[in-house]
């Protein structure tokens, strides 16, 4: 009969799941049994001796900082990586003599244990020992032999799992599998596998009933025989919260899941997000509890925050000047979660007052309605606006990161364009589509995009003073070429359809240049211009940026830019605005600051322009 090399392994008991579960992996250990010191067969006087040369070549290898070479060779970087990580023999000149030989004489039967993880069971060593005057050189020429390949794989589902997708694709997908080379680490790693699965889908009863490997070490084969019992699924139960705070009825709206429902501890932690996110807490925990009948019962605990909060800041940017920001938010005005916000913003160009009280929507998470209304003054160099305006949101989050916001504003607007002056009082419905996806907690991310849609209009059979549909769509994208190196597209088009243009407004009308449309063109001044040569805006727009910025240091990085815009009137034809620009960026703790210099391209205008502006990519 072949010899036969038989492994019997076994499973740790579960743990109830946890949302957050973090797998312990199995590790080997090599047991060394250590010989008498050779220390204790010397008499104290030869002693004092040794210990005497000893501290002195330790002293003498640390000034020279020589370090031993101790060299695996003739087997891959994959393994002679960590075959050399595994030895105990380590590059140290100042071990003595004795503990280098001793720890050589090991080294054979380390590799060799090393490489049977592997799937390498007939192994040779060569080994080689030389001893300089400051140190000493080990070698080590490795032949693996030939692996041992798994001849059979026999993997069997039972319980009331079998039949799931996340389990059947394990079997079906599985990294143990015939024709593959036989590695102990990722044999482990399989059956980890597993016990992952059924902690998160709540099958606490799971385990293996068979795992067992049986090597040909001859043949260079092994047979695996994994049978593993699922058992009963449990499910969702009560969820009891510690805080009478927030009523429990609006906490509810932020559960992703209800009792009864097939346990899933990624909903846990989705339902863990919701309430965080949510600005009502400053501590959250969410944590399931021992299983009663064949349901897991969910604790939560929850510390509110600090109610009210006041904000001061101060800002600058080319577009509008240096701005100061006064405000206060109540996140929490009652148990039934409603919040208010004041907030006051003053520049130069251009102030607001404001604010808003909201109230959240009974069932779904992260919904408002949002009564809000305010006062903004608007002085540019191609109009005057000033407006007050009061309106009602309905915000809707619609799943993967993207939110609906239905409106309906009322605005009376005071303007002054091309230096006529008229009063307009409008309504304008409208819905709002967004998409955001990026990593705010980084101030550089590698990856971020945006997209936003809007649709609104004011119609006078509705006792508007002005009759008009508009739409717009805008684009953000960051993208990481190299580690260094980032690309940043932006894209904006926009269309106004109306029968008298110069009655409308100027926040209704499009212009562009600025900080953040058209780089080397001051705010607003890009648009059509009337016989005076005023610029007025217009009723059609689109602009596009490009960028490269490459990080030289942890905080800072350069940037070379492309920007371009046109406004016109009636239709998308007539010239663009066009710069180029270098700039410098500095992610600071409340974000990037940007400073730029553009130069226009074949315009009238000439010289650069300096942008100042901060905030987020996307």
């Amino acid at each position: 009969m072949l010899p036969k090399h038989t492994v019997q392994t076994h499973t740790k008991p579960h743990l109830p799941p946890h949302p957050q579960h973090d797998p312990q992996h199995h590790l080997q250990h090599l047991q060394v049994d250590w010989q008498a010191h050779p220390a204790q067969l010397i008499s104290g006087s030869a002693r004092a001796g040794v210990c005497a040369l000893v501290l002195a070549g330790a002293l003498l290898a640390a000034t020279l900082h020589v370090k031993a070479d101790v060299l695996v060779e003739g087997i891959d970087a994959t393994l002679a990586g960590p075959v050399r990580a595994g030895l105990s023999l380590r590059s140290d000149c100042t071990q003595p003599r004795w503990q280098i030989r001793h720890r050589f004489r090991e080294a054979e039967g380390e590799i060799r244990g090393i490489l049977e993880t592997f799937g390498y069971y007939t192994p040779s060593v060569e080994p080689g020992l030389d001893f300089t005057a400051e140190c000493f050189n080990a070698r080590f020429l490795v032949n693996t032999g030939p692996p041992t390949l798994i001849r059979e794989a026999d993997v069997t589902l039972s319980g009331s799992g079998a039949e799931l997708d996340v389990f059947r694709d394990l079997v079906d997908n599985s990294t143990v599998r015939q024709g593959a080379r036989f590695d102990h680490r990722l044999y482990e790693a399989y059956k980890t596998t597993f016990e992952d699965v059924a902690a998160r889908y709540g099958f606490l009863d799971a385990r293996f009933t068979t795992q067992q490997v049986v090597v040909n070490v001859q043949e260079f084969t092994a047979d695996i025989e994994l049978r593993y019992d699922t058992g009963p699924r449990h499910g969702f139960g009560n969820v009891t919260y510690d805080t009478d705070a927030i009523e429990h009825r609006l906490l509810a709206r932020y559960l992703p899941f209800e009792s009864g429902d097939p346990y899933d501890a990624d909903l846990l932690i989705e339902f863990y997000q919701s309430l965080t996110g949510s600005g009502y807490f400053e501590d959250v925990s969410v944590q399931p509890m021992d299983p009663v009948d064949a349901v897991i019962p969910i604790q939560v605990n929850l510390t509110p925050g600090k109610s009210r909060q006041s904000r001061v800041g101060l800002g600058i940017s080319t577009d509008i000047g240096p701005n100061l920001t006064l405000g206060q938010t109540n996140r929490l005005v009652n148990q039934r979660g409603h919040q208010m916000s004041l907030d006051a913003n003053w520049a130069p160009v251009q102030s607001e007052l404001g604010g808003y009280y909201r109230v959240p929507q009974p069932d779904i998470s992260n919904g408002w309605y949002s009564l809000y209304g305010g006062f903004q003054r608007e002085d540019t160099e191609t109009s005057k606006t000033s407006s007050t305006s009061i309106g009602i949101r309905k915000l809707t989050p619609r799943g993967n990161q993207w939110v609906q916001t239905l409106f309906l504003e009322l605005n009376n607007d005071h303007f002054e364009v091309a230096r006529e002056t008229q009063d307009r009082f409008y309504a304008v419905p409208g819905v709002n589509l967004s998409y955001t996806k990026t990593d705010r907690t980084v101030a550089r991310p590698g990856r971020a995009h945006h997209i936003g849609f809007e649709l609104s209009g004011a119609d006078e059979a509705l006792g508007s003073a002005i009759s008009f549909i508009s739409a717009e769509l805008q684009a953000r994208l960051v993208h990481s070429l190299t580690p260094r190196i980032r690309f940043l597209g932006r894209f904006r088009v926009g269309l106004i359809h109306t029968h008298d243009f110069g009655r409308l407004p100027p926040r209704v009308r499009f212009f562009s240049g600025g900080d953040s449309r058209v780089r080397g063109y001051d705010y607003e001044t890009i648009g059509v211009t009337d016989a005076l040569g005023n610029v007025i805006g217009g009723d059609r727009l689109i602009e596009y940026s490009t960028e490269l910025d490459l990080a030289f240091k942890p905080k800072w990085a350069a940037a070379l830019f492309f920007d371009a815009g046109n406004v016109s009137l009636g239709s998308y034809e007539g010239d663009f605005s066009r710069a180029v620009g270098i700039g410098l960026r500095w992610y600071s703790p409340i974000g990037p600051l940007r400073l730029d210099l553009a130069r226009p391209i074949g315009a009238e205008i000439s010289g650069v322009r300096l942008h100042v502006s901060l905030g987020p990519d996307v």
